[in-house]
């Protein structure tokens, strides 16, 4: 029943399909370009994650660092200068009770 003041449309069943098969067709070709477009932006995306593995493989693989003897020595008396020095500051507060 249609509304007051306005027609029903009167369209033929034939022309329904054909539309419908009109805008099954043009789905069908937006689907295979995003899916062409996200194929795209997967191979490249694929190739720039591989760059980047390539360049942190590199980095890496560099080896462990040795450090020199005398270079230990001067870590090993500065670590405990500052041992002694906060032994000492902490016998101080805890004798001035």
């Amino acid at each position: 029943m249609a509304k007051r003041g306005r027609k029903a449309a009167s369209i033929s069943l034939d022309a329904l399909i054909d539309e419908l098969n009109t805008l099954e067709a043009r789905r069908d070709a937006i689907v295979t370009q995003v899916r062409s477009a996200l194929s795209n932006i997967g191979e490249r995306a694929t190739a720039r994650v591989n760059e980047v593995k390539n360049t942190v493989v590199k980095a890496v693989k560099r080896g462990r660092r040795k450090m020199s003897d005398e270079a230990r020595a001067k870590i090993s008396a500065a670590q405990k200068a500052r041992w002694a020095k906060s032994r000492k500051g902490s016998k101080k507060s805890l004798g001035t009770k």
